[in-house]
């Protein structure tokens, strides 16, 4: 199987706290990387209230090869309108980013995954990229 060439996709995740009272929080994440450059948006389950609602956020921050660094910062349409800072370690195949989050009084860790591409998916994101950039293939 091709890896990733960039961090652009639908990531599953889940995030815990270093305190033993707080649940695990599944997420999902859709994120758009473009020259290093990382955006957009987090849905999680509401675990502080326990209400059914669901919670957004936007993400923006910056991916080198191996690093990732990013602010998810809640949209306040629920109950939360802070911004928790994320620093976090890309998988070689790009598949899977794990790292740890903070906050002024909280802190923990996370894990965020997507799934292998196969090879034909890999060359089709490379020629769409090639196409964008004016390459030629040699």
């Amino acid at each position: 199987m091709a890896a990733h060439t960039n961090l652009t996709g639908l990531w599953s995740g889940r995030y815990w706290y270093h305190s033993v009272c707080d649940p695990d929080v599944d997420f999902v994440a859709t994120v758009t990387e473009q020259d290093g450059i990382i955006s957009g948006w987090v849905s999680e389950p509401d675990s502080i209230t326990g209400t059914a609602m669901r919670l957004s956020a936007f993400i923006n921050g910056s991916a080198s090869d191996a690093n990732i660094y990013f602010a998810k910062t809640y949209d306040g349409a629920g109950p939360l309108a802070h911004r928790v800072d994320y620093d976090g370690l890309i998988s070689r195949d790009r598949c899977t980013i794990s790292g740890s989050w903070q906050l002024t009084g909280a802190s923990g860790g996370f894990v965020m995954t997507r799934p292998a591409m196969i090879e034909e998916e890999a060359e089709l994101e490379i020629a769409i990229e090639m196409e964008v950039t004016g390459a030629s293939r040699q």
